[in-house]
């Protein structure tokens, strides 16, 4: 059987068919996740901008109003 017990990888250290389509079918869900505009994290980081914009439109309208 020329496995390695830790992994998958035959003796020569070559990736087995089954991982090989393992890593294929990872990279396509994550260029599918990128595609869609990436899901919470990136809802979190646009919550985040448009707070931090918002902060400084408040700021920068008391500054205004004290110039």
């Amino acid at each position: 059987m020329g496995q390695d017990a830790g992994t998958r990888r035959d003796v020569r250290g070559q990736m087995s068919e089954v991982e090989r389509r393992e890593e294929a079918s990872r990279k396509d869900a994550k260029t599918r996740r990128r595609a869609e505009g990436g899901g919470r994290k990136s809802e979190v980081n646009r919550a985040t901008i448009s707070w931090v914009l918002g902060q400084y439109a408040k700021l920068k309208k008391d500054l205004c109003a004290f110039a």
